[in-house]
């Protein structure tokens, strides 16, 4: 049971709660209470006098009460006081990339923590069927939009595929140009065995994106 309570959590959020080194049981606690996302945690308190009323009547963490307490709300008021600053950058770079028509961007120490958690739920990931980064922001934003869309099998990369030097001129809605990365690109499979390791890439990416939005019934 608190193992299943922990995988309630998204990624982003258990970076930063473990960043912040808050105990598991209290984020099993956070979790178990439907606060699972990055964004609700930054609107879990109206302030830090809330907050702090939260933490000693609900976690029964009372900083004066002993130096290991008062260690744990330290925590708990850096990680709420970061989630406001991330929401609210994550805002202002989805609000860009919709205008400029971005993908958004995964971290990489989100995509790192994505692959602990792949590991830590289905076993080993090889590295030749470990989706790049750039394969795996694409599906995200899929998901976030809600509309899924057939790849040609060359999209589909490992990191060690990526081509960092692939730029193209991008136009947005209001004809302006910006230049961003490309899509890097592999051969077609020309055999069973590399269409095989091209659809395990695509299932580990999806399956990343279930740990990610493991309430997401298109994901199960």
């Amino acid at each position: 049971m608190a193992a299943d309570a922990l995988e309630r959590g998204c990624s982003d959020l258990r970076f930063l709660l473990l960043r912040q080194g808050i105990e598991d049981d209290h984020q099993r606690k956070l979790f178990t209470a439907g606060v699972d996302t990055l964004d609700k945690f930054s609107a879990f308190a109206t302030g830090e006098p809330d907050l702090l009323t939260v933490l000693k009547e609900e976690f029964g963490l009372d900083p004066s009460a002993s130096l290991a307490a008062r260690g744990q709300v330290a925590s708990f008021i850096a990680a709420w006081k970061a989630s406001k600053v991330r929401v609210q950058r994550q805002a202002e770079v989805e609000a860009e990339q919709d205008t400029r028509e971005w993908t958004k961007p995964i971290p990489t120490a989100e995509y790192l923590l994505l692959r602990q958690a792949y590991v830590k739920a289905h076993g080993t990931l090889d590295e030749r069927v470990l989706p790049s980064k750039e394969f795996l922001e694409k599906k995200l934003q899929e998901v976030e939009h809600g509309e899924f869309k057939a790849e040609s099998l060359q999209e589909v990369t490992t990191r060690d595929e990526l081509d960092p030097d692939t730029l193209v001129p991008v136009w947005d809605s209001k004809g302006v140009m910006t230049v961003k990365r490309g899509s890097s690109r592999v051969p077609l499979p020309s055999n069973p065995e590399e269409l095989r390791r091209r659809l395990n890439i695509m299932r580990n990416a999806y399956l990343m994106l279930r740990l990610k939005f493991p309430g997401r019934s298109d994901l199960q």
